[in-house]
């Protein structure tokens, strides 16, 4: 009987645990889900995104912060560009060295790290928190890559709950997918901005080719507000020129087939803009 008895708690309290450990599991699971289709489908600018999917990782990590840094080639350097917690106002804009601290370190390798105690980890930089006021006990590290191309990383900072306070291999598995989506989101974005340089650029340099092979300047100014609109992705657009003599402003060209016309009172407000 006594026997039984110290049996049947135990057995309950494994049964507890097993499905608290499946409640989290379908919980990250259901998180990684979600960031993967709000990444897919979402028109918001980057950072903004990253601000809400960030409060949910670390509402379901039981997390006390966050950061994102991404590499500044130029200045060989890695910025902080979005964090939450505490001291989200003192990280944000940080800059650190490239290799420093254990976000440098992780950047540098291409490699994700656990760290469970902060204070003993060799790369990490007390620096910042001294800077911060901010104290990191423990942290997850993953790098933003795509291929062998590494664009920043994420850190994930104390672990509220858990076994011990410390962050595990499903920890670690939700914010990979997070980095894995985000990486695939920065690139797609930087295609897209290298596209649009690319596209301004022939643009232009139509126009130039236009103004130097023209002597009509009727027609050098068509060409002008018509490729412009086209470059701002706007409806219409006009010219203006200032009279050598009398010094009033007159429209020269409206874009599309729009003809100028002096009585035209929505030309006239043009003018007076």
């Amino acid at each position: 009987m006594p026997a039984r008895a110290l049996r049947r708690p135990t057995t309950g309290a494994n049964a507890a645990l097993k499905a608290a450990e499946q409640e989290r599991i379908i919980k990250r699971l259901t998180m990684a889900r979600d960031i993967t289709h709000k990444f897919v489908e979402s028109t918001a600018e980057m950072e903004n995104l990253m601000d809400v999917i960030f409060e949910n990782v670390l509402e379901v990590l039981q997390a006390e912060a966050g950061s994102l840094w991404m590499v500044d080639w130029a200045t060989k350097e890695n910025d902080c560009h979005l964090a939450e917690g505490p001291a989200k106002d003192k990280i944000i804009g940080l800059k650190l060295a490239q290799g420093q601290g254990i976000v440098g370190h992780v950047i540098a390798q291409g490699k994700a790290t656990i760290v469970l105690d902060a204070a003993k980890d060799p790369d990490f930089d007390q620096h910042v928190d001294e800077s911060t006021g901010f104290v990191t006990k423990s942290l997850i590290c993953v790098p933003l890559k795509v291929g062998k191309h590494v664009y920043g990383a994420i850190q994930i900072l104390n672990k509220k709950g858990g076994v011990g306070g410390c962050f595990d291999s499903h920890d670690l598995d939700l914010v990979d997918d997070l980095a894995t989506s985000a990486a695939l989101a920065i690139k797609n974005a930087r295609l897209l901005e290298t596209e649009s340089r690319v596209r301004e650029m022939n643009t232009l340099m139509g126009i130039s080719r236009e103004i130097v092979a023209s002597l009509d300047l009727d027609q050098v100014l068509e060409t002008v507000v018509n490729t412009a609109n086209e470059l701002a992705d706007v409806h219409g657009g006009a010219i203006g020129l200032v009279h050598e003599k009398t010094n009033e402003l007159h429209l020269a060209v409206l874009s599309g087939e729009q003809k100028v016309d002096p009585e035209n009172s929505a030309q006239k407000r043009l003018l007076d803009i």
